[in-house]
């Protein structure tokens, strides 16, 4: 307990799981919105790199967009919850990426935002995922996955089986890639699927 207190939420019914990524220098600066995959506890899974909003189910699109007529509705929210946890992360002499998890729920059959549910001043798998982005072609579907050891028992047999990167005008187009050496890696492989 090293902040002194404890937050008890409610389970929520989670539909989409996102997060807000900025850099903090001499001010805040929105980086992107990034769509990431948990498991059923809520520990991280893996991200799809990208246009986060491509493969939403309409209803959740037409959420995140104000019934579908607002949308930059995101991106303003995006900028409120910046504006809340940015002056105090300033104060205290943070310098550096952002992250801020949100998600999407369900609750009686109606559809709710919960923008702000942890800040993450460091480097995020989020951040990541989001970096990973102007490298993939457009026609891609990506998926990043962290594989663990129960899933892959040997990580380099494993990739040296799957199929290698393909490029199109010099953007990765399909294929797999590992983001970390699976020689290398003991507990985790980041695979990304195009």
């Amino acid at each position: 307990l090293q902040q002194g207190s404890v937050v008890v939420e409610p389970w929520c019914e989670r539909l989409l799981d996102l997060s807000f990524h900025y850099d903090l220098r001499e001010k805040l600066e929105f980086r992107g919105i990034c769509r990431f995959l948990v498991e059923e506890d809520g520990r991280f899974r893996g991200a799809l790199p990208g246009r986060w909003q491509e493969q939403l189910e309409p209803n959740l699109r037409r959420f995140l967009q104000g019934e579908g007529k607002d949308p930059r509705r995101m991106r303003r929210i995006a900028d409120a919850v910046g504006a809340i946890v940015g002056p105090p992360l300033q104060r205290v002499g943070y310098r550096g990426p952002v992250g801020v998890d949100a998600f999407v729920y369900q609750e009686q059959g109606r559809i709710f935002l919960q923008p702000l549910l942890e800040v993450n001043p460091r480097w995020t798998m989020g951040r990541v995922a989001l970096a990973m982005a102007p490298f993939l072609h457009p026609s891609t579907r990506p998926r990043w996955i962290l594989h663990n050891r129960r899933e892959i028992p040997d990580f380099q047999e494993w990739a040296a089986a799957q199929p290698p990167l393909q490029l199109k005008n010099g953007l990765w187009q399909e294929g797999v890639l590992c983001t970390n050496d699976p020689a290398t890696a003991h507990h985790l492989l980041g695979v990304l699927y195009l």
